[in-house]
């Protein structure tokens, strides 16, 4: 029997000493004609040998379960080397299982306030990147819609200019179109027959033709605006539109974004 608290020396010398005995008094009984093992009556053992019942009684119990021995018990005697190193094997495993203990007691870990903190530290939301050709699309109508309220400006200044000087000389020449049928009518009231008379009447024409030409310019620049006002309220629509779908294609591939980002422009 090995004790547990026993060096490996001591283990050894315990287990050379048992098979010294089995091996005497095998030979014992081998000298004497008797069989071996012998089986030793239960009743014979307890008077030779007080307070072995429990202990034999255990060993039959023992047999009974697990009659067959091991090998290492069956087989020859191992060599005084081998069981030096089975020994060696043992006290090396054994000194790993104590480490790992006390690795494992000695194991220090941080302060539970820190981990709270960690994990409990604000993460940044997950935003998927639309798509390069969306993206693409965006910036080029974001562009379109620039270039297009650039030249609405610019034709609106040029328009107003246009107006305010034809105003001006329409005004122009009105005065002089009431000055100069004032001096008719003052011609007409002394009975001017004199040739300057055609004249007059030539020069009153060409005022009347200059007004209507005027008032005609003047028309085709307010319908030039006015078109211009509804084809950039028209691609302004269709550019709102387009940025109002790309924005819910987005929000179906992204159900927890509520946004396009600092990336997206939105038409106004």
């Amino acid at each position: 029997m090995f004790d547990a608290t026993a060096t490996p020396a001591q283990d050894i010398r315990n287990m050379i000493l048992e098979k010294g005995q089995m091996l005497e008094t095998e030979q014992m009984f081998k000298e004497a004609g008797e069989k071996w093992p012998v089986v030793i009556p239960e009743e014979e053992l307890s008077q030779s040998f007080p307070g072995t019942k429990l202990h034999y009684a255990v060993q039959k119990k023992a047999s009974a379960m697990k009659p067959a021995r091991d090998e290492r018990d069956t087989g020859p005697l191992l060599p005084f080397e081998e069981l030096l190193n089975v020994a060696s094997i043992n006290a090396s495993s054994e000194q790993k299982e104590d480490c790992k203990t006390n690795g494992l007691e000695n194991c220090s870990l941080p302060d539970p306030h820190a981990l709270l903190h960690v994990t409990s530290r604000k993460k940044p939301p997950l935003r998927k990147k639309i798509s390069q050709k969306e993206n693409h699309e965006l910036v080029e109508m974001q562009e379109e819609y620039e270039d297009l309220l650039q030249k609405f400006e610019t034709q609106k200044t040029i328009s107003d200019i246009q107006i305010d000087y034809l105003t001006k000389q329409l005004g122009e020449a009105g005065f002089h179109m009431d000055e100069k049928s004032q001096d008719n009518s003052s011609c007409h009231i002394n009975e001017c027959t004199t040739p300057g008379k055609s004249n007059l009447l030539m020069t009153k024409s060409e005022a009347i033709l200059v007004i209507k030409q005027l008032q005609e310019k003047i028309r085709i620049l307010e319908t030039e605006k006015s078109s211009s006002l509804q084809n950039l309220d028209s691609v302004v629509e269709l550019a709102t539109e387009q940025n109002i779908y790309a924005r819910e294609k987005y929000e179906k591939k992204s159900p927890s974004n509520t946004g396009y980002g600092s990336g997206n422009h939105v038409f106004a």
